[in-house]
């Protein structure tokens, strides 16, 4: 049996609900290098629920391709290890033995025993333009029913062999949102569905936070400088003026 989906399609102006709503409506630019595909930058990946930027793991700025006519996440295959590393070793009670690397001519797929993911587990968090996005659990695996055991489910991110750095996002992530492609612009956005806002940590707000980070600094470093500075003259003065009363003794003398 296959999955039915059903969506909406509008061309032309953006949704009135969503011109309502601006609160719920969250964007990121297009890279006008690559006009072919709606684009941006994605700069972490955050796995699990905890929702501390810190966690998340920096990528740089790599160009993430928004793909309709797909459906699962199609990253380099170098990535895989950090999922294997990073992810699926949250899954409670994860081995080897549980998940495992089904190569095919140019792509690695991860499948896992059905029976092992009988768990409400983490999700993963893509942040774009300082939000993350999120990805449920339950929406990251895919059963195979080519299996002949019908056994095994795959996990909708495959890795591909694919030159440069560049990836694709299908519907797997798509449809956690609705998704306007605003040519006018030349920006990408995303209305509802579940995203969490870290833009005051990232380079969104860059100039603010480190101008922020400088009056830290200055106003701790006053705060034991100033102190240190004080105490190093007050003993100065204290030495001169044992000095001087010696220089005044010996003459008397």
């Amino acid at each position: 049996l296959k999955e039915e989906m059903s969506a909406t399609l509008t061309i032309g102006e953006i949704p009135q609900h969503i011109l309502d709503d601006t609160h719920n409506y969250s964007t990121c630019k297009v890279r006008t290098t690559n006009k072919a595909n709606w684009n941006c930058y994605v700069t972490h990946v955050l796995f699990g629920d905890d929702y501390n930027f810190y966690n998340a793991i920096p990528l740089g700025n790599i160009v993430v391709n928004f793909a309709t006519g797909v459906s699962n996440i199609y990253l380099p295959q170098n990535y895989i290890d950090l999922f294997l590393n990073s992810y699926f070793k949250l899954l409670p009670g994860y081995n080897n033995r549980n998940c495992l690397i089904k190569k095919s001519s140019k792509t690695k797929n991860i499948l896992c025993l059905k029976k092992f993911l009988n768990f409400n587990g983490p999700s993963i968090n893509f942040i774009l333009n300082g939000y993350a996005y999120q990805i449920p659990f339950e929406d990251l695996f895919e059963d195979i029913f080519s299996d002949s055991y019908n056994q095994y489910s795959v996990f909708k991110i495959d890795f591909t062999e694919t030159p440069g750095n560049e990836w694709y996002f299908g519907t797997v992530f798509m449809k956690q949102h609705e998704v306007v492609f605003d040519g006018a612009k030349m920006q990408v956005g995303f209305y509802s569905g579940f995203k969490y806002d870290f833009t005051k940590l990232t380079n969104e707000n860059v100039e603010e936070y480190c101008l922020y980070n400088t009056f830290t600094y200055i106003f701790l470093a006053s705060i034991i400088v100033l102190p240190m500075l004080y105490t190093m003259v007050k003993v100065k003065m204290s030495k001169d003026h044992l000095t001087d009363i010696a220089r005044r003794a010996y003459k008397r003398l």
